[in-house]
């Protein structure tokens, strides 16, 4: 079997259903390894709202990964250096779609002029991040329905990271 060309583009909003799609199935088949099965509920529930996604895709610097047109993996930053969202589809996890987002985020970013880059993960993804020279400053706690949600707070220096 060859390997399927990864090709990252900027998203539009005619992406917004299967974004939404693989927001939810990723949180489903993904994070329910680390979150109880109300906090997968809670969390995957945003998929449902079509309309935010597609201002999300508008507002932020928003990219997908897409093989054979399909989308793998997506991934957003605001002008302000926020990693806003970093999801990979759960059929195609630890394929290096992750990495390859990230990386066009970060040159995103420092073409937007940002210093630091700050994002808020979920215990699934803090090795991935640690990996790529995130750093973990505090716990964030957020409570959504009801649903205690704690994630790391994460930067990365651009000026001193590679």
């Amino acid at each position: 079997m060859t390997e399927s060309l990864i090709i990252i583009r900027r998203a539009g909003i005619g992406d917004a259903e299967s974004i939404a799609q693989l927001f939810g199935n990723t949180i489903n088949y993904v994070n329910s390894k680390d979150y109880s099965k109300r906090e997968i509920e809670v969390w995957s529930s945003f998929a449902k709202d079509i309309d935010q996604w597609r201002s999300t895709i508008q507002e932020q610097h928003f990219l997908v990964a897409e093989i054979n047109n399909t989308i793998v993996g997506f991934s957003s930053i605001t002008v302000n250096g926020y990693l806003d969202l970093m999801y990979t589809h759960y059929a195609f996890q630890r394929k290096g779609i992750a990495s390859l987002l990230l990386k066009e985020i970060e040159t995103t970013a420092r073409s937007l002029e940002v210093e630091e880059i700050d994002v808020l993960v979920s215990k699934t993804a803090v090795p991935f991040f640690t990996s790529k020279g995130y750093m973990s400053i505090e716990k964030i706690s957020k409570t959504i329905d009801g649903v205690e949600f704690i994630n790391d707070k994460m930067i990365k220096n651009l000026q001193r990271g590679h």
